[in-house]
């Protein structure tokens, strides 16, 4: 079993809550932690990997936003051209 995964000189932080089975009768479960094993600088964290859970709510919402910027895009290009194909007269 693989837990908090990163590379020597990195830190593993997860702001979501994880629930991880240690046997039959015991359950880890963490929020919100940031560590780090080894090669510490000073006392400050190595490159921050993120917990795979903590993209799950930024994913939908960074193309939710994408979406609706290209729909507005597409829209107003739509005016734009309507308003320029109607100064012209056919001959």
């Amino acid at each position: 079993m693989m837990m908090f995964e990163t590379v020597v000189g990195h830190s593993f932080k997860c702001v979501s809550e994880q629930s991880i089975q240690l046997s039959a009768q015991l359950q880890m479960k963490t929020m919100n932690i940031h560590l780090q094993a080894f090669d510490f600088e000073g006392d400050s964290f190595g490159i921050v990997d993120e917990c795979l859970s903590d993209y799950t709510v930024v994913l939908p919402v960074v193309g939710i936003i994408v979406v609706v910027l290209c729909v507005v895009g597409l829209g107003i290009y739509k005016i734009r051209q309507r308003r320029q194909s109607s100064a012209y007269q056919r001959i």
